[in-house]
């Protein structure tokens, strides 16, 4: 690439990010860039045209692909985006493949450094990574998660805190007590806004629900501070080697970024 075409571009970039995406928006983007998020950047030049397509990791564990044509003689930038939160505006993933090429032309070498292999933990951390120990004497949500092939269910129950783990008697609850008691949604503040939507468009209140995929992004930010999340009837933690099950209900993600080693796996 020319070193004009280069200035251009990083132009575009840079008025685009400051101007049409959003703080919050901008955000989410910088971790998605910084977890290795990213998982592949093309790039496709024609004559004052740049076509940018990128593959990124939604908080679903879904693959999105985002795409960003740039117009070098015009200034212009149009893009597309396949998740379902485009329909608002500038998503996170096309956020993040504009502000990912923006480093790389950045950066002193127009050569990319390999990916790092990334655990899924690490990569979601943010959603699932609590620094506090559970408080003995009081009771906390349950989430037993159910993926299935192109949808993920999940079960609510309630439980007390002993001082030697969480009680086995635990509770149903439904999502309409959920809405109705955001007492109990210490850990997670914005649940029963989360729950409100998913009974509107369910309109379905009850104890298991599907999660529509477009909120998706919206209950996981909204359970990541919870303590208690499983794997179907299991006592095991979604954060221990839930790969194939994961891979079953969002086949277009890799299993790369899906695969956590288990204590005592391999």
């Amino acid at each position: 690439m020319t070193n004009g075409e280069e200035q251009i571009v990083k132009s575009i970039l840079q008025d685009f990010i400051d101007d049409s995406v959003p703080e919050y928006i901008l955000e989410g983007a910088r971790d998605v860039v910084n977890q290795g998020g990213v998982q592949k950047l093309d790039l496709k030049k024609r004559e004052q045209y740049w076509d940018i397509d990128g593959q990124v990791q939604g908080d679903d564990f879904q693959n999105y692909s985002s795409e960003i044509g740039l117009n070098l003689n015009d200034k212009t930038i149009n893009y597309y985006c396949n998740c379902p939160d485009s329909f608002s505006g500038v998503c996170r993933h096309v956020a993040a493949t504009a502000y990912k090429m923006l480093k790389s032309l950045d950066s002193e070498s127009s050569e990319e450094a390999p990916l790092p292999r990334t655990e899924w933990k690490q990569t979601f951390r943010p959603f699932f990574a609590t620094e506090l120990e559970p408080e003995a004497g009081r009771h906390y949500i349950i989430y037993r998660i159910y993926p299935e092939l192109g949808r993920l269910q999940v079960a609510f129950f309630r439980a007390r805190q002993n001082k030697s783990g969480i009680s086995q008697v635990q509770n149903e609850v439904t999502l309409a007590q959920i809405v109705e008691n955001p007492d109990w949604c210490d850990t997670s503040p914005a649940l029963p806004g989360v729950a409100e939507q998913i009974g509107h468009y369910l309109d379905y209140w009850g104890h298991k629900v599907e999660i529509p995929a477009g909120l998706h992004s919206w209950f996981f930010r909204a359970v990541k501070g919870e303590y208690y999340l499983y794997l179907r009837e299991s006592d095991q933690p979604v954060t221990h080697r839930i790969q194939d099950h994961a891979a079953q209900a969002f086949p277009g993600a890799e299993r790369r970024w899906l695969e956590l080693r288990h204590p005592s796996g391999p």
